[in-house]
């Protein structure tokens, strides 16, 4: 563990040497595939950047993805001796993520310090999922459904991308691509809880600018 700290401290006093900060405002789209329903995202971020050579950037940032909504059903269930043992609700689900990544930036075309460039990106992050539930009308005299609490969960993610980027005046303007491994998520879809094991592949769309702090 000692020799991985000293290493870790090693490369980063390399790789100081050169150096310029970044600060960035962007619009992200996310696009999450499901079983049930396709969750599209709108969204808008800030990022921060290190140059630390003439090729890469050591990055990171956080995505805030506004609601969507999904249609669908729980089961209510009797409180009371009445027929059927149970019925069906309306429910609205609604999806709400926050995005934190860390990660690199390589420029196959141009260097960081150019007036534009075409990059690779790889990142490692977490993606929160709030799912807020709404019901539909129903006899709450004679039926219960299952508490409808907010439901969150975090997964770890991974994503490789492709971008570039064009200095103009005092900023560089830039778009992306990302393609987002997500590890798992526990869901709840149409009042029936899911665990989803392996990996869902998500696509984030990125535009914004960045400018240079020093």
């Amino acid at each position: 563990m000692k020799q991985i700290i000293i290493s870790t401290l090693v490369l980063f006093m390399t790789l100081s040497m050169y150096g310029q900060y970044t600060l960035g405002v962007n619009y992200s789209h996310q696009i999450i595939p499901g079983e049930y329903n396709t969750s599209t995202n709108p969204g808008i971020g800030l990022s921060f950047g290190y140059n630390n050579t003439l090729h890469m950037s050591l990055i990171g940032g956080f995505n805030h993805y506004f609601s969507s909504y999904e249609e669908g059903t729980k089961i209510a269930e009797a409180t009371t001796l009445i027929h059927p043992s149970t019925v069906e609700v309306d429910a609205t689900y609604g999806y709400t993520y926050n995005f934190f990544y860390a990660g690199i930036r390589y420029y196959n075309i141009g260097e960081t310090d150019s007036d534009g460039g075409i990059y690779y990106e790889g990142t490692i992050g977490l993606l929160s999922e709030t799912i807020n539930t709404e019901l539909g009308t129903y006899d709450t005299n004679n039926y219960s459904v299952t508490p409808t609490e907010k439901i969150k969960t975090t997964a770890p993610t991974f994503s490789i991308g492709l971008g570039g980027e064009k200095y103009i005046s005092i900023a560089y303007f830039y778009a992306s691509v990302q393609a987002n491994a997500i590890a798992l998520f526990n869901r709840d879809f149409y009042g029936q809880p899911e665990t989803k094991l392996g990996t869902l592949l998500a696509v984030n769309l990125n535009a914004g600018i960045r400018i240079p702090l020093n």
